[in-house]
């Protein structure tokens, strides 16, 4: 029977997605802000998509490694808007929020 809650709970929980950034929290969030920040204003978000890391020759020939990923908040409730914020080293690249009709 404990097993059975235990699953039923993991199901429940998996199901279960971020919620979407309302406006207010939207437009705290701003270019050049940390991952952290974005996290701590708007939650965790529903999906994390991993970018590659791309390899940058300076012309002294030394190497900047840079990473990037793409943090999506779905949209859900009365918030109709998808929010995609992307991730360049560990700071807020780009924002996009999408209406979904």
């Amino acid at each position: 029977m404990k097993a059975l809650v235990a699953v039923a709970l993991a199901l429940g929980s998996a199901q279960a997605g971020a919620a979407p950034i309302p406006f207010e929290k939207y437009i705290k969030i701003f270019t050049g802000m940390q991952e952290a920040e974005v996290v701590d204003i708007a939650g965790p978000p529903d999906y994390r998509s991993e970018g590659p890391e791309t390899m940058t020759r300076r012309p002294d020939g030394s190497k900047i490694f840079s990473r990037r990923y793409t943090l999506t908040w779905r949209a859900g409730g009365s918030t109709p808007y998808t929010t995609y914020i992307v991730i360049r080293d560990g700071v807020v690249d780009d924002i996009r929020r999408d209406k979904k009709f």
